[in-house]
């Protein structure tokens, strides 16, 4: 990552955050084990998170989960990849019938919404 942005910042929930980074146009943000309760669990679903940041806009990232053997990525005006394959979303006119994942508190009123949503589990 250093020879991507060698000037680049460092945010990350397990390094001491110092303010050298505060004066960087560019920051990396990393979560070495994202998910850190499923890893040790045994459970699959954890990831390695990496973004860079540019004067506070994200410019690219990439979430590895290697016990899935998925490595999202995406880049500003790029677009975003899963195993390097194009990813596309959906073209919608309205709601009805999208997924969506929300706080349980909400549930009752999206599933009662005119709407219609599918509410997915979160992981």
């Amino acid at each position: 990552m250093r020879r991507l942005a060698p000037q680049a910042g460092w945010l990350s929930e397990e390094t001491a955050d110092t303010d050298a980074r505060l004066s960087q146009r560019s920051l990396f943000v990393v979560d070495p084990i994202d998910g850190t309760s499923a890893f040790t669990r045994g459970d699959a679903r954890w990831a390695v998170s990496i973004a860079l940041v540019e004067a506070g806009r994200p410019t690219l990232g990439v979430v590895h989960a290697p016990a899935l053997r998925e490595t999202f990525s995406a880049a500003a005006g790029v677009g975003a990849f899963l195993n390097g394959a194009p990813l596309t979303a959906p073209i919608r006119t309205s709601l009805t019938g999208a997924k969506m994942i929300a706080p349980r508190p909400l549930h009752a009123q999206l599933e009662a919404a005119p709407q219609k949503v599918v509410l997915v589990p979160r992981v």
